[in-house]
C-alpha cells in the first residue's frame, strides 16, 4: 500500500481518513496553498516510519501522483471559467508534489544505507557484500527492480587498506621444487654412482697417501729390502741344496739368530703391506690408462703391485727423491711387461711391444690428418723405424679369431666354412710334381756325374741348392771345374729334340 505523507495543517486538524475521497484530498491541498507567491511548507515525516522497500515507496508515490494528477486534470476541466487562479494553485501543487517524492526518497535511502553498514559491520558481511555487488554488476544491471544499486562508495574509508600476504603459499611452491629437483639430483647420482665411485675411490686414496712422511716411506722401504735380501739368500740354498731350508741354517748363511730373523721377516712383511696400502690409490690411477686393451683389470693391478715391491727394493732416499714419484717408473714398467707377456696370443718382448704400440699410434695419428689409411712408407717416414718394422707391427695389430666363429644371422656357416686353406695348393702342387718328373726324366740323357751336378746345383732332389764351391767340395774338384761340366750338360739339354718334352711345362 502507498504511503502518502501528511503536512503540518492535516496533522494539526486529527488523523486522517486514508479512505477519504480524492476530491476532498486535492481540496485540502489546494487550499493549503492559496498563496502562490508562498513557499510551500515543510513536511513533517512520522519518528519511526516502517522500513518499506524503495521500489514499492517509489511506485506507491508515483501512483499517488498519477491520481492527483489525474483529479486535478478532471477538476481543472470542470472549473474551466476560473482558469487563472486555479492554474496557479494547480502549478504550486505540481512543485509540492515533486518535493514531497524527494524527501521520500531521499529519507527512505538514508534508512537503507543505515541498515547497510549495520550490515556490514557483521563479520565477513563486507567480503560477502563485495562478492554480490561485483556478481550483479557482471551479470546484468537490472537484475531486480526491488533491488538499488549504489554508485557512491557506503562510507569513505578512514585510511588505506594494505592487504598483507603470509607467504605460506609461496613457501610451499618453493619447498615443492626444491623438492622436485632434489629426487632428481638423488635419481641422477644413483645413475651416476657406478662411473664416479671409481673417481672418489681414487681421489680418497690420494689423501691416504699423505698419511706417511717421506720418512716413513724409506723405513718401509728399508724393511722390504732387508726382507727380499733374506729371500733371496733362502732360495740360493734351496738352489744347491734342493731341499727346504730350515731356520738355523738360514740364520746361520745370514749371520744373524733365529729370533732376528724372525723380527726381520715380520717387519718386512708388515712393511710391505703398509705400502701396498698406501700406494693402491696411485697404482689404481696408473691402471685406469690401460683399460681395453685384452688384459683384465685385476691383472693389471696384481702387475702394478708387483712393480711396486720392485720399486721398493731399488729405492735409495739418499737420492732426495720421494716415493711415490719413484715407483711411478716401475709400476708402468710392470704394467708394460704384462701387457707384452699376455696381451696377445704370441708373447712378445717388451721392446717389441713398445714398437708397436708406438707404431699403431702414429697410424691413428696420419689417418686423421690425410682423411685415410696410411702407407707402410709414409708411416716409416713419420715414425724413423725401418720398412720392415712398420710390417711386422702391422701383421702383429692384427686381431685373432676362432675358424669355429659363426658367421652371419640365421646362418649355419662358421668361419672355417669360408676362408681358403692356403696350405692346400691344389693343382699347382700337382703342375710342380710333374714338372719334377718330367726334369728328371731329361737329366738321363746325361752321364751320371752330369746328371748329379746338375739336380745339387738346382735343388731337384732335396730343394736346396748348392754353390759351386759346395758341389767342388762334394766331387773333389775346383770351382772352375765345376761350372765347366754345368756349361756343357745344359748345352746337350738345349738340344731341340729334348727340349720338346718340356714344351707343357712352359706356362707353369
Amino acid at each position: 500500500m502507498a504511503i502518502v505523507p501528511k503536512c503540518c495543517a492535516c496533522a494539526s486538524h486529527g488523523p486522517t481518513n486514508q479512505y477519504a475521497k480524492p476530491n476532498d484530498q486535492l481540496l485540502s491541498s489546494i487550499s493549503l496553498y492559496g498563496n502562490a507567491k508562498s513557499k510551500p511548507m515543510a513536511l513533517s515525516l512520522p519518528e519511526e516510519p516502517k522500513k518499506v522497500r524503495i521500489g514499492s515507496v517509489k511506485a506507491s508515490v508515483c501512483s499517488s501522483t498519477e491520481t492527483i494528477q489525474s483529479k486535478a486534470s478532471f477538476y481543472s476541466n470542470s472549473t474551466y471559467e476560473e482558469s487563472t487562479s486555479g492554474s496557479i494553485q494547480f502549478g504550486l501543487l505540481m512543485e509540492n508534489l515533486n518535493e514531497i517524492v524527494e524527501i521520500l526518497g531521499s529519507k527512505e535511502l538514508e534508512l537503507l544505507e543505515r541498515d547497510i553498514l549495520q550490515q556490514i559491520k557483521r563479520p565477513g558481511a563486507l567480503k560477502l557484500f563485495h562478492e554480490g555487488l561485483y556478481q550483479n554488476v557482471a551479470s546484468t544491471p537490472s537484475l531486480d527492480s526491488n533491488i538499488l544499486q549504489l554508485e557512491v562508495p557506503l562510507e569513505k574509508p578512514k585510511d588505506k587498506v594494505k592487504i598483507v600476504r603470509s607467504g605460506k603459499s609461496q613457501e610451499r611452491k618453493l619447498k615443492r621444487i626444491e623438492a622436485t629437483h632434489k629426487r632428481a639430483i638423488e635419481r641422477k647420482s644413483f645413475i651416476l654412482k657406478s662411473q664416479k665411485c671409481h673417481q672418489r675411490i681414487i681421489s680418497f686414496g690420494w689423501r691416504s697417501m699423505n698419511h706417511y712422511t717421506s720418512k716413513e716411506e724409506s723405513e718401509f722401504s728399508e724393511g722390504v729390502k732387508v726382507a727380499s735380501k733374506l729371500e733371496r739368500i733362502r732360495e740360493a740354498i734351496e738352489k744347491e741344496t734342493g731341499q727346504p731350508v730350515c731356520y738355523n741354517d738360514w740364520a746361520k748363511a745370514a749371520n744373524i739368530d733365529t729370533r732376528t730373523l724372525s723380527q726381520l721377516l715380520v717387519h718386512g712383511s708388515y712393511c710391505t703391506d703398509q705400502l701396498v696400502q698406501c700406494t693402491r690409490p696411485l697404482v689404481i690411477h696408473l691402471v685406469r690408462k690401460f683399460r681395453g686393451i685384452g688384459i683384465a683389470p685385476d691383472d693389471l693391478l696384481q702387475a702394478a703391485t708387483f712393480g711396486v715391491l720392485k720399486g721398493a727394493e731399488k729405492f735409495d732416499i739418499k737420492k732426495g727423491c720421494k716415493f711415490s714419484t719413484y715407483i711411478r717408473y716401475w709400476i708402468r714398467k710392470a704394467i708394460f711387461e704384462e701387457i707384452a707377456h699376455n696381451s696377445r696370443i704370441f708373447r712378445m718382448s717388451v721392446r717389441a711391444e713398445s714398437m708397436v704400440r708406438k707404431i699403431e699410434k702414429a697410424q691413428r695419428e696420419l689417418h686423421f690428418s690425410l682423411g685415410r689409411y696410411p702407407k707402410d712408407e709414409e708411416t716409416a717416414k713419420f715414425t724413423g723405424f725401418p720398412l720392415a718394422s712398420v710390417r711386422l707391427a702391422r701383421r702383429c695389430s692384427r686381431s685373432v679369431r676362432s675358424l669355429d666363429q659363426s658367421v652371419g644371422h640365421g646362418l649355419r656357416l662358421k668361419l672355417k666354412d669360408i676362408i681358403p686353406d692356403r696350405s692346400v695348393e691344389g693343382h699347382s702342387s700337382i703342375d710342380k710334381k710333374k714338372l719334377k718328373d718330367g726334369l728328371l726324366f731329361i737329366l738321363e740323357e746325361l752321364n751320371p756325374r752330369e746328371k748329379q751336378i746338375i739336380a745339387l746345383r738346382y735343388g731337384l732332389n732335396d730343394g736346396t741348392c748348392k754353390s759351386l764351391e759346395e758341389v767342388g767340395k762334394h766331387f773333389s774338384l775346383t770351382k772352375e771345374c765345376i761350372r765347366k761340366i754345368e756349361k756343357g750338360a745344359i748345352a746337350k739339354l738345349r738340344k731341340d729334340d729334348i727340349k720338346g718334352n718340356l714344351i707343357m711345362f712352359l706356362n707353369l
